[in-house]
């Protein structure tokens, strides 16, 4: 990650959403800005790099979504090319943003409240 990323300085207005492996090591977070109780934007969702393509970053969206209300559209203001694939991936449409109306048939996990079953990368 770029240690310039200008969205460090502002990460104490955010809420973060953080992953740790079983020694308590961090692996990756997810930064997010509820702007509304249904509009949330994801300012990032960063993974250890050596780590990266075994579906972590799909398993911290998936446990986004879930704490969120059918109706809640979610969005990304800017993103790289890779962040790009991995939300259009994870069902993310693109508009003049990114964005996604979460509803019963798309969440990234559907296995009921409090439970998230181990996935894959979003392919």
């Amino acid at each position: 990650m770029n240690p310039g990323y200008s969205g460090f300085k502002k990460m104490a207005q955010h809420f973060v959403l953080s992953m740790f492996d079983r020694e308590g090591q961090p692996v990756g977070f997810c930064s997010f800005i509820p702007e509304r109780l249904d509009l949330v934007q994801i300012d990032i969702i960063l993974i250890k790099k050596d780590l990266r393509g075994r579906g972590l970053g799909r398993i911290l969206l998936g446990y986004l979504e879930q704490a969120l209300q059918h109706g809640t559209v979610l969005y990304v203001r800017q993103v790289t090319g890779t962040g790009r694939k991995f939300f259009t991936r994870c069902g993310f449409s693109r508009d003049v943003q990114l964005f996604k109306v979460l509803k019963p048939g798309n969440r990234l996990y559907n296995a009921g409240p409090g439970r998230v079953p181990a996935a894959g990368a979003c392919v």
